[in-house]
C-alpha cells in the first residue's frame, strides 16, 4: 500500500483537486490522508471541509483536522502517524500528481534493494496560465552533494519514501518554517541511496501564501543552512 500525505493550509481554491489526483491514480492500493493546519473552526479550515465534503465517501481518504495552526512539518508528521502504507509520498495542496506517478515508482521501488530509500520525478512547474517550465529529474553519482548544492531539484510532491526509512530519519523537523523538504530528504540521503524516473510525474502549481519578507526569510534560510552544517 501508498499512503499519499497532502497538508494543506489557506488551500481551499485546490485541495480538492490534488486529493482527486491521488484517488484517481492507475495504481490503486493507497490511501490518502489530508491533514488541515488551519485550525478547527477558522474560516479556512471551514472552507476546505466543505469542499472536500463531496470526496468522504471513499474510504481511502482520511481527514484530519488540527486544533490550532502548526506548520507542515508538523502536519506531515501527523499524516506520518495515521499512516498504513509501506511506501509513503507528500503532495502539497496546489500540485496534482499525474496519473501513473505511483505505479512507476513503486514498480521502480520493486526492482531496487532494501539500500534505496527514496525515489523521485521530473515536473511540470506552471508559472502563470501562459508560462510554464519542465524540471528534469536526472542521474548523480553523489546525490547528496548535487542536491545541496542545488544541481538537482527534488520538490516534494516528487517522492516516494519507503516506509523504514522513518527508522532513521525519524519525522520532518517541526522547527522548520522553510525548506523543510531539504532538509528531510537531505537526512534520508544521508542514509540512502536514491533513484529516479525520468518522468513527469506531477504539475506543481504555487498559491501565494508566504508572507515571509526581508530579515524574517533571511533567517529561516539559515536555520537551514545551520541545521545542514553536521551533513
Amino acid at each position: 500500500m501508498v499512503t499519499v500525505i497532502i497538508p494543506t493550509y489557506k488551500g481551499e481554491e485546490k485541495v480538492s483537486q490534488a486529493v482527486k489526483s491521488v484517488l484517481n491514480q492507475t495504481y490503486k492500493d493507497l490511501e490518502v490522508i489530508v491533514v488541515d493546519d488551519n485550525g478547527r473552526g477558522t474560516e479556512h479550515q471551514i472552507a476546505t471541509e466543505t469542499e472536500l465534503a463531496p470526496l468522504f465517501d471513499d474510504i481511502r481518504l482520511k481527514y484530519i483536522v488540527h486544533a490550532v495552526n502548526k506548520n507542515g512539518s508538523a502536519a506531515r508528521n501527523t499524516g506520518i502517524k495515521h499512516s498504513s502504507g509501506e511506501y509513503i509520498g507528500f503532495l502539497d495542496d496546489d500540485d496534482i500528481y499525474l496519473p501513473e506517478k505511483l505505479e512507476k515508482q513503486v514498480a521502480l521501488f520493486e526492482s531496487l534493494d532494501d539500500t534505496y530509500g527514496l525515489v523521485y520525478g521530473s515536473f511540470r512547474e506552471i508559472i502563470d496560465e501562459n508560462h510554464s517550465r519542465i524540471v528534469m529529474a536526472r542521474y548523480s553519482n553523489d546525490f547528496l552533494y548535487d542536491f545541496l548544492c542545488d544541481r538537482i531539484i527534488a520538490c516534494s510532491s516528487t517522492v516516494l519514501i519507503r516506509r523504514e526509512v522513518l527508522s532513521k530519519v525519524v519525522e520532518w523537523d517541526e522547527s522548520f518554517r522553510r525548506h523543510q523538504d531539504l532538509e528531510f530528504f537531505a537526512r534520508i540521503a544521508y542514509n540512502y541511496k536514491v533513484s529516479f524516473i525520468e518522468d513527469i510525474c506531477i504539475e506543481k502549481r504555487k498559491l501565494d501564501r508566504n508572507t515571509a519578507k526581508g530579515e524574517v526569510y533571511e533567517q529561516y534560510h539559515m536555520h537551514y543552512v545551520n541545521k545542514m552544517e553536521s551533513i
